[in-house]
């Protein structure tokens, strides 16, 4: 049985506090495209590169044990193939002080439609020394 540690992953309460964006980025709620649930997480980027969320709160791990991540994401709109729009997920391992020690990445995902949810993951074994995620 796998249970959802990340807080609030379906947006059931209607706010943005369960997640953080990154520069260049700016996130709301919105009730479309909503994979579960009625709510979805709503991404805008600015011109810049690498732009995206994270999780607000670091989430406890145990060295050794194994964690599945997933996240399902959508184009609004379409974009022009010479724009290309590609999703990475990245982990960041950290020790007790919130120091990250060690960083593991998914493969890289273009999504090309409007009209597919697109999911990207993987399995990851949290590394000696690290107690957050």
């Amino acid at each position: 049985m796998r249970i959802n540690l990340a807080k609030d992953p379906s947006l059931r309460s209607g706010t943005t506090a369960a997640w953080r964006a990154l520069p260049g980025t700016t996130i709301s709620v919105t009730d479309e495209w909503a994979f579960y649930g009625k709510n979805a997480l709503k991404v805008t980027k600015d011109a810049v590169n690498g732009a995206g969320v994270q999780i607000a709160e670091p989430i406890p791990v145990t060295p050794g044990e194994t964690y599945a991540f997933a996240i399902y994401s959508r184009l609004p709109t379409m974009i022009p193939h010479s724009e290309g729009a590609d999703i990475v997920m990245q982990i960041d391992w950290m020790n007790s002080l919130g120091v990250v020690q060690t960083i593991d990445t998914s493969a890289t995902l273009e999504m090309e439609s409007d009209a597919t949810d697109y999911r990207i993951g993987g399995v990851w074994k949290a590394p000696a020394g690290t107690t957050f995620v």
